[in-house]
């Protein structure tokens, strides 16, 4: 933590965000920068009216949507980014 620079803190708004579950996620996206590098934090508010044994599962692929339009997003990504999500 104390090499993450909270002063470059972006919201990115509707950034990665699949149509799939932009109906059942309320969510947001920050980039925020460690070193020389950018990190991203995911916020997700999942609204349901019964508990869902397997939403660590939804969450999961709502990762992986998101690094999907990540390389989609830039051609010259090498690597991945950290995500933290908090559900």
């Amino acid at each position: 933590m104390k090499e993450v620079d909270f002063s470059t803190c972006e919201l990115l708004k509707d950034a990665f965000v699949s149509k799939e579950y932009k109906a059942s996620f309320s969510d947001l996206i920050y980039k925020i920068k460690r070193r020389d590098q950018d990190i991203y934090v995911v916020v997700l508010l999942e609204f349901k009216s019964a508990p869902y044994r397997f939403v660590a599962l939804q969450i999961l692929g709502y990762l992986v949507d998101f690094y999907r339009q990540f390389i989609d997003s830039d051609e010259k990504v090498s690597k991945l980014p950290p995500v933290f999500a908090i559900l």
